[in-house]
């Protein structure tokens, strides 16, 4: 019998996330000092509200996973190659999308371990999303694969840790830094979904980590996406979009979306229970 999800669990990511993009462009334009990237003195506290929406969500988005898989939604039993028709298609054209927005970083004044990770990243989500762009069901492959993006992101974190964080522009950093963390683990926890190596608990993990993963690249996206459109110059050059996150943002949303709202036509068949 063909089942569904349900859709809650999307559209409140994408409403909170949407929401967090809103209040952190008003902290750029109203509270924040762009030529140092701090707060200004007495807004501290208006400061922490970006911190506490994107907290907040994510505890909203996990408790809403796991009541989901309680209820035994379609999403958590949907094996990868038993899904509605184009969705693979769609996690192609994301993924293809996804790499092209990372390749273009690579042109620029870039260190070769950053140049090293931004080719890995975007080369291997180049590969396995015109792999998946004329296939029903994602073959085994493109979830290896995935393994090498979560590799180029792990070092992406470590670099972009030890180099930027600590400079300017703490706070628009820290959202990018979360961003980099939530897609190294979601990388690596959906490489299963797409080898179809999954347990009957991985799953569950797969959608946090998703989610985890959108919450804060979506917000930073949309808050930069807004800068550019209505900041000023010097705002632009505070808060540059981060082709990695936006990315991150494009390939987790499109997961989530394809995993609730498929129609599964085959249940996974999990390897042996996790002890």
């Amino acid at each position: 019998m063909k089942k569904t999800s349900n859709k809650l669990i999307v559209i409140v990511a994408a409403v909170t996330a949407v929401m967090c993009g809103i209040i952190r462009f008003f902290q750029i334009t109203g509270i924040t000092d762009v030529t140092t990237g701090w707060f200004m003195d007495g807004a501290e506290f208006g400061g922490l509200m970006i911190y506490a929406a994107l907290a907040l969500s994510a505890v909203i988005f996990i408790v809403l996973a796991v009541i989901g898989k309680n209820k035994g939604d379609a999403a958590y039993t949907l094996s990868s190659d038993g899904m509605g028709n184009n969705a693979t298609r769609f996690l192609g054209m994301a993924e293809f999308l996804g790499g092209l927005l990372i390749a273009s970083q690579i042109i620029g004044d870039n260190k070769p371990m950053q140049i090293i990770a931004i080719a890995a990243a975007s080369l291997s989500l180049l590969a396995s999303g015109f792999i998946q762009l004329g296939r029903i069901e994602p073959p085994a492959i493109t979830g290896h694969l995935k393994l090498l993006t979560a590799l180029a992101f792990f070092l992406r974190t470590t670099d972009f840790f030890n180099s930027d964080l600590t400079v300017l522009y703490h706070a628009e950093n820290l959202i990018v830094l979360l961003s980099y963390v939530g897609a190294t683990f979601f990388f690596a926890s959906s490489a299963r979904f797409y080898s179809r190596l999954e347990t009957r608990k991985s799953r569950l993990r797969e959608v946090i980590a998703a989610g985890i993963a959108f919450l804060p690249s979506m917000a930073h996206t949309v808050s930069d996406l807004a800068v550019m459109l209505f900041g000023s110059e010097g705002m632009k050059q505070f808060a540059p979009l981060s082709m990695d996150t936006a990315a991150v943002a494009v390939i987790s949303g499109t997961f989530l979306f394809v995993l609730f709202c498929t129609t599964k036509k085959k249940d996974l068949i999990p390897l042996a229970e996790e002890e």
